[in-house]
């Protein structure tokens, strides 16, 4: 069991205890035993684009380019304008880290997934870096289970802050909602997600900033990325972004930690 002063202030209480430490070590490439990256299948299942962005992943682009590297114990999920994959130049090549194993109601009376991260200043708006739980129902038809927070640079480097929140119950149709935060995004910021049979909980630096009771079934796994959306998400959209045709414009979403907290 864990001691509750190592728990995050709003597991502190209600019999919650660590079950997965994920922090990470230096290296060329996060623990692989640990994390999966999702990779091109076929032409009609493609699970490594996202928007107009290829995920960054062993099998379809090698060792180093496909890898997530650490340094400083912090995984450095990329983003770069180019692709070197994509010979009309129309898409970015960006980073998706998920755990193998998964956790969720069927074994537990709650789950709670947090990482504390850092999402890059300085850039165009028009990119989003994520925490969030992750389980695909089915392929074909498309039909997902999934509890998000997500980080669009229109909103993390100027005076309206806000980060969007939200949760698919096994299809693809969510319930959205954005909050307004007050988090120095120039900082770390801890994120963390506490899902019961009740409720699901968003804390922003252990604080409250939303609360939704349709809540998903299946079992799931912590994920975090950093990509870019095409036009149709309009709130994290930005035609600014670009890609382009050459390496050397790239930034870094920075994972410090993240864990993996249950209750009995």
């Amino acid at each position: 069991m864990s001691d509750n002063n190592n728990l995050p202030e709003p597991l502190r209480s209600g019999g919650w205890f660590v079950a997965k430490n994920l922090s990470f070590n230096n290296g060329p490439d996060v623990d692989r035993t640990i994390w999966t990256t999702p990779h091109w299948i076929s032409p009609t299942d493609n699970p490594a684009f996202l928007g107009r962005t290829a995920i960054r992943n062993i099998p379809d682009f090698g060792s180093p380019l496909g890898c997530v590297p650490v340094a400083n114990n912090r995984a450095q999920l990329a983003l770069s304008t180019w692709n070197p994959r994509d010979p009309q130049q129309a898409s970015f090549l960006g980073a998706q880290i998920g755990t193998i194993e998964q956790w969720g109601l069927q074994n537990h009376k709650g789950v709670a997934f947090q990482a504390n991260v850092r999402s890059p200043l300085g850039m165009p708006g028009g990119a989003v870096s994520s925490l969030f739980s992750y389980n695909l129902l089915s392929a074909n038809p498309f039909k997902h289970d999934e509890i998000d927070f997500e980080f669009a640079s229109n909103y993390w480097q100027g005076a309206n802050e806000a980060v969007n929140t939200n949760v698919y119950l096994d299809n693809n149709s969510g319930i959205d909602l954005v909050v307004p935060t007050s988090a120095n995004f120039s900082q770390d910021i801890d994120f963390m997600i506490m899902w019961t049979a009740g409720s699901i909980q968003w804390f922003i630096n252990n604080t409250l900033v939303r609360t939704e009771t349709s809540v998903p079934q299946s079992n799931m796994s912590l994920t975090l990325n950093f990509w870019v959306p095409d036009s149709g998400w309009s709130w994290a959209y930005n035609a600014n972004l670009q890609p382009g045709g050459a390496p050397g414009t790239q930034w870094v979403y920075e994972v410090a930690s993240a864990n993996v907290y249950v209750k009995q």
